[in-house]
């Protein structure tokens, strides 16, 4: 793995909905078609084969372009436990070839950092009641199941059913201790609010399915190995299979990458509220401070010292221009500035994966305009054009703030150059000589 030879293995993370997916569409397909400007002349690369792996992880390629160029929509987002894309391509005037695999990891995952970290159930279990205890606002949200547990005549139902409860409270106020994730994000699909917000559809929901089975667990005080046995041993049994098919695998593929693109929608997480920049901040020092620090290290040794290199990418650029782009990388570099430490190589990039507005001219320069859909008065869709009058964005995260100044950056928007072929792009170069040491001279 060391970079002259120029093999790498890339992990894509970030929180949900962050742009993982079209990143990584837009990334292949810019490089397959050479508009990337590569290495340290920023020149086209040479020899370019996008890999068709016979894998059960295997990153849709053919078919995010499909969707884009065809259907008029954006990639579907990565609904698989992971998924895998690699490419090989050659600098101009470089005797190696370029071997790249890159790991494209659902967001809604990163809640399950806790079970990979935990050795079994019992400390699982331990974590999370001690958790609780420590915060006086989950603990609230999540005393009707924690008084369930003070009394050995509870049943398996009333426990499940109030855990459900207390971590829909959790999602509903971005608390980042949603476990296992599968609560939130299963079968192939992430569940829409209004159905974890009705309560006759959670109750029929099972936390975790395996084989179309009901493999239900939340933890238990080791009390209950005496209370109920069954239940107890049931719980801890469906905690390990969940832990070797799904974290496992997903997580041997993380510490098998050298170094990450971690993309982050900035101006998302403006849109929603504090909480939801408290969430994502505590996802990324949960994953930085407790799961990885024995890992950095062990990379460290395994790839002879060849610093990791690790991307922070404010995605979805194109939705602010002029002083606001540059103070979106300075709210970048505020929420992450914390975990950078002296062993690894940390860059921080702002990024389009795929235009989807333009400046606005006049009395709009400076403001982005996107094409959005919406019905005209015989109730069918047409497009439109539509002013994001964005406010001034601070050059650092403040207290407080009212997240609905910036609710149109939730906007379905259209890609404005869908029949582009490749998409239009800003950044990716940038990012990807940067991860690879390419762009160095």
């Amino acid at each position: 793995m060391f970079n002259f030879i120029g093999k790498h293995k890339i992990g894509i993370l970030g929180d949900a909905n962050s742009g993982k997916t079209v990143f990584l569409t837009s990334l292949l397909w810019n490089l397959k078609e050479r508009k990337l400007k590569l290495g340290a002349e920023n020149k086209a690369p040479t020899d370019v084969k996008i890999h068709d792996l016979k894998d059960e992880h295997a990153f849709d390629y053919a078919g995010n372009k499909r969707k884009c160029k065809n259907s008029n929509k954006w990639p579907a987002k990565t609904v698989d436990d992971y998924s895998l894309a690699k490419c090989s391509y050659r600098l101009e005037d470089s005797f190696f070839q370029r071997d790249l695999t890159f790991v494209d990891i659902p967001g809604e995952r990163m809640a399950d950092l806790l079970i990979w970290q935990c050795v079994d159930y019992e400390e699982w279990s331990e974590e999370m009641l001690r958790s609780w205890r420590e915060s006086d606002i989950i603990s609230t949200y999540m005393q009707d199941y924690v008084g369930l547990l003070s009394d050995e005549n509870s049943t398996g139902e009333q426990l499940s059913w109030e855990y459900k409860k207390g971590m829909r409270h959790l999602i509903n106020n971005y608390i980042p201790q949603i476990s296992p994730s599968t609560l939130i994000f299963d079968n192939g699909k992430a569940e829409a609010p209004s159905d974890i917000d009705n309560d006759s559809w959670l109750k029929k929901r099972s936390i975790w399915r395996h084989d179309d089975q009901a493999c239900d667990f939340f933890p238990l005080p080791t009390d209950w190995r005496d209370w109920n046995k069954e239940l107890y041993e049931s719980c801890e049994n469906n905690y390990e299979l969940y832990r070797r098919k799904v974290i496992k695998p997903l997580f041997s593929q993380i510490g098998s990458c050298d170094h990450f693109i971690i993309c982050i929608d900035v101006l998302g997480i403006l849109a929603q509220s504090p909480g939801n920049y408290l969430k994502v901040k505590e996802e990324l020092e949960y994953f930085f401070n407790k799961i990885t620090p024995s890992f950095w290290r062990h990379l460290w040794d395994r790839i002879g010292r060849n610093p990791m290199r690790i991307a922070f990418v404010a995605t979805k650029s194109d939705l602010v221009y002029g002083d606001n782009l540059e103070h979106l990388k300075d709210l970048l570099k505020d929420l992450v500035t914390s975990f950078v430490t002296e062993k690894i190589d940390f860059g921080y990039f702002t990024c389009t994966a795929w235009t989807s507005t333009k400046e606005g001219e006049g009395e709009y320069q400076g403001l982005a305009v996107a094409t959005i859909l919406e019905e005209d008065g015989n109730g069918k869709q047409r497009q439109a054009d539509v002013v994001l009058k964005c406010p001034p964005l601070p050059e650092e995260w403040p207290p407080n703030w009212k997240g609905e100044q910036y609710a149109h950056f939730l906007m379905e928007m259209l890609p404005s150059v869908i029949i582009a072929n490749p998409p239009k792009q800003t950044g990716i170069d940038d990012i990807l000589n940067f991860v690879t040491g390419d762009g160095k001279e």
